[in-house]
């Protein structure tokens, strides 16, 4: 059965929010990984593993979210996302 307009809207729409929440996610891991490596105070190294774990849990949500909805990823997408991966 096709879709309507409005759900194909809908569902641009979750797929470029999900999208770029993986990007976000795995930014953000990138980010908590760097800031454990500079950390030298007790405290900041606790803050760091704590939003590396936040991280990897919104990137372990969106994945799912993802797989759930049946979002593939385009060629561009895929691009970006190994580019990020390779920093992490």
């Amino acid at each position: 059965m096709p879709i309507s307009k409005s759900e194909y809207k809908e569902f641009v729409r979750q797929r470029k929010e999900i999208i770029e929440g993986i990007k976000r996610a795995l930014l953000d891991i990138e980010a908590a990984e760097s800031f454990f490596q500079n950390a030298e105070d007790p405290k900041l190294i606790e803050v760091a593993i704590y939003n590396k774990q936040a991280s990897l849990k919104s990137y372990e949500y969106l994945v799912k979210e993802a797989k759930a909805l049946n979002i593939s990823l385009s060629p561009k997408d895929l691009i970006e996302l190994r580019a990020i991966i390779v920093e992490v």
